[in-house]
């Protein structure tokens, strides 16, 4: 089961093709994310230059 949200309403996904492509999609995405700690800096030092 998967869940998918908008600005309009929410929809649960119970399909099993459904739910593995937003695992899919979202495994790509968390492979591109930075460690939780580099993506703090990168947000503090960017702050730091539009203060």
């Amino acid at each position: 089961m998967g869940y998918l949200d908008n600005q309009l309403h929410g929809t649960i996904v119970e399909r099993t093709a459904d739910v593995n492509s937003l695992r899919q999609t979202w495994e790509s995405v968390r492979a591109e994310a930075m460690p939780h700690g580099a993506t703090l800096a990168v947000i503090s030092e960017a702050a730091k230059r539009w203060s």
